[in-house]
This record gives C-alpha cells, structure tokens and sequence, in this order.
C-alpha cells in the first residue's frame, strides 16, 4: 500500500501512527480491564478484517451496539478502519428507536455483543460479535474471507486489495432530533473528524500536555456514544493519551464520579452543564483534591455560578464549546470567564462563521442575524433526506468556488471584541442536556402511543 500524504489522511491511519510510537503504555481502561495501544490495535486489526469479510466498503454502514467499555472503543476503531460508516446505537433507547435508526440507515451488519444481540435481531442486519473470541465460540467466517486490512505503512496482505476510506468518504452517521418529526442522521465525513482532530490538538491537547511537562494525561469519557460530543475525548486518545470509559451509573451520580476522578487522577473532562453543576458542587474544583486540569463544557449555556466557579479555579483550563454535529462536533470556543452575559466565543482554526440576514448578506457589528457555519468540518448533509439537507446546507456566496454554509438556526451577533454572542433561536428547538430536540419528533412520538387521540402544538 502506498504511503499517504497529510491530506489523505483519516482516523484509523492516526490510531495507526500513535499505536506503533506507542505501543506499551495504556490506551483505554474501563473498570479492571485495561489495554495497552498495542493490544488495542491488535483487537481493532482482527475485528475490522471480520467487518471486511462480511463486506464492509467505504460508505457501508455498520451499526454499532455495544454497552460501555473496551468493546466500545475496539468496535468504532474496528469499523472506521474497514472504512465502514458508523452508526453509534444507544442499547439504553427503547426497542422502537432502535429499530428506527436501523431501518432508516439500512446498515447490513450491526457489531455487538452476544448479550445484547436481541435488542437489534428485528431489524434484519446481520449480527457480527465483538466477543466472539469469548466463551460460546467464534462466530463463523464465510469461506471467501477478503484481504485482512493492513494498517497505513504496512505492506498490504495478499489477495484482492480493498481499498480504505479517502477523506470526503463518510465516517459515521450523527442522529439528531429532525424537523420532520424523525431523527435525521448527520452524515460525518473522515476528513471533517481529522479537522476536528488536528483543531483539538492545537487549542486542548498541545497545551495541556506541555503544562503537565509532556506527561499522558488520563481522560475521562462519560457521553453516550450516540452523542457526537463522544468524539471529543477519543480525540485525547489519538494523541497517545490515556482514555478512561466511565459506566452511566457512575457518570449519573456526582459523589460517585468525583471519587472516580480522585481515585483515577483524572486530568480531563468534558461534560454539559447540567452534569458538570452537581459534580462542582459535590467538591470537583475544592482546593484539597485532585482536580481535572482540563474542563471543556458543551452543549448548553453555562449559568453565572457555574461560569464564575470554573473560572475561579486555578491550575484548571476551562473552556466553552458550540457546536452542531453538523459542523463535527464543534465550530465556536473560548475560555470560561467571569461577567457579563457569555458569548459563545470565537471561531476555531478553519472555521468560518458567518452572522447573515434572511438573503445571506452580512449583517453589522452588533446587529442580530443568523449563524451560518463554513470549513472543512462541514457535514455532507442528512442521510438520504434530499429536503432538509438543501434546507440547510446551501452555497456559500461569500467563500470559494464550491465551499457551502450550514444554516444554524442560531440568532446571535458579532460584539465589538470580535466575540459572537448567542441571543436565542430563528425556531423552537430545545436541548436537554446537551441534546437537540424537535417539538415535531415530540409530538409525533406521543401520538404513536395508544393513549393519545390528538396533539397540536402552542
């Protein structure tokens, strides 16, 4: 396989890269199982030559349905390097949902694990276990197995060559609360998740790892991977840091996640408001524990108290994310302050932000209009849903031939220090704890229940 440039790079060449500098420290921890990088990639390497032989190509969605823990973060490696689509699937969400995402990506396979192997089995998808090597037996392997998947800079293994993902391939399917009533599945591309990779580099991680004097740090990931904000800490990970997997009982119950945090010396968090406010006032940022020195918070506006206690807190970076999944997770960042009311910060290496009026021509400084986003980091659109994705992916009039705007609902304005200033929404999209949601697909699911005759929006 021939070398590729910095360009044609994607996530699983990165894994690549930092396994084989690294290949005997700790990647990813979760209870008592730890796996050095090394191990990891070896589990990613066999798992995803199995995603192969049962078919899986570039833009192939692959669902993955798996509880919290190594087989998690084994299964999203496994399935980017085969070049599969991704489709994180929540084994928390009722059956109904389930199946509704399955139908609506149409994936083939769905990776997961013998005991959860019946939440999925009604949708047709072919299971693939990511335990087969456990007690029960292997699953078995057609007789016609492809090519195993070599990693970047091998040699490739005999046989047909299947060709790995390019950038502008699809990475993963982002489901988020639609307009229409049903979820719409973002589609994520490879180059967009490098981007965000190298930006988080540059401001988070880079930083981070120079004031801790070059140390690994241990990183904690506590979102649902259903949730594109998952993607921030597994960032950390492939940058040769330590990933910590914490179970949703921990995560859920302050006390318990901050005697994780202490217990595992955990030096970065990522969290919501809502979830962050309980931990810092169960004692998170007291001066007589051990405290994250990195806290980055997404997903909801921070509170005064909450803002001025981050702030307030020494050794301890704290920053502000916004961000749709439809420009990969984040667009606008800044450092956590005290006073006045919060803007929602600035744009990230490559990001364009744009403030337009209802013609696509810029506004005033000062003046409210709506937040359309440019870069790299641009998703391809809604999963085969042609209308939304022209409602709200449209061609940029003021960027370079071909470059396009996502319209983010967002009313804001641009302040006299260059800081974008978020003022409410052009609709009625809400979030609760950091996730989008629809009064349509709201009200449509009440009226699926044989208990409502009839529901109207005020």
């Amino acid at each position: 396989m021939r070398g590729k440039g910095a360009g044609e790079l994607v996530l699983g060449d990165l894994f690549d890269a930092q396994a084989a500098r690294t290949p005997d420290v700790t990647a990813v921890r979760h209870g008592a199982v730890g796996l050095t990088f090394g191990e990891l990639a070896d589990r990613v390497d066999r798992l995803a030559e199995r995603l192969v032989r049962r078919g899986t190509r570039p833009e192939t969605p692959v669902a993955l349905c798996v509880g919290r823990g190594v087989d998690m973060v084994t299964g999203l490696l496994a399935i980017v390097r085969a070049g599969g689509v991704l489709v994180p699937l929540d084994p928390r969400h009722p059956d109904e949902r389930l199946r509704l995402l399955l139908r609506d990506c149409a994936a083939p396979l769905v990776l997961t694990r013998r005991d959860l192997a019946h939440r999925t089995s009604a949708s047709g998808a072919d299971p693939v276990f990511v335990d087969a090597g456990a007690p029960g037996g292997a699953e078995p392997v057609p007789s016609d197995a492809g090519t195993p998947v070599p990693r970047a800079g091998s040699p490739a293994a005999p046989g047909p060559a299947v060709p790995g993902p390019l950038p502008l391939n699809a990475a993963c399917l982002t489901y988020a609360s639609g307009s229409s009533g049903v979820p719409e599945g973002v589609v994520v591309t490879h180059a967009g998740l490098t981007d965000l990779f190298h930006r988080h580099r540059a401001r988070f991680i880079g930083p981070a790892t120079r004031d801790a004097g070059g140390r690994r740090l241990r990183v904690a990931h506590t979102a649902a991977l259903s949730s594109d904000a998952s993607w921030v800490p597994l960032l950390w990970l492939l940058a040769g840091h330590e990933l910590h997997v914490v179970d949703h009982d921990t995560h859920e119950d302050a006390a318990a996640m901050l005697a994780y945090v202490g217990r595992h010396r955990i030096d970065v968090l990522d969290e919501t408001p809502s979830l962050l406010r309980p931990l810092v006032a169960a004692g998170l940022l007291d001066a007589d524990r051990h405290r994250p020195s990195v806290i980055t918070v997404g997903g909801g506006a921070l509170d005064d108290e909450l803002r001025a206690a981050l702030a307030a807190a020494p050794g301890t970076r704290c920053h502000n994310r916004y961000g749709p999944a439809e420009a990969t997770v984040d667009a606008l960042v800044r450092p956590v302050r005290p006073g006045g009311r919060p803007p929602a910060g600035r744009p990230s290496t490559g990001v364009r932000a744009r403030v337009l009026d209802g013609a696509l021509r810029p506004v005033p400084a000062g003046t409210p209009g709506e937040l359309y986003l440019a870069g790299p980091g641009l998703a391809r659109g809604y999963h085969g849903r042609p209308g939304p994705t022209a409602a709200r992916f449209t061609a940029d009039p003021h960027g370079p031939a071909g470059s396009r705007l996502y319209r983010t609902g967002d009313l804001v304005r641009v302040r006299a220090d260059g800081e974008t200033e978020f003022l409410g929404r052009v609709d009625d999209q809400a979030q609760i704890q950091g996730v989008r949601g629809e009064p349509r697909e709201a009200g449509a699911a009440l009226l699926r229940h044989p208990g409502v005759t009839g529901a109207e929006e005020l």
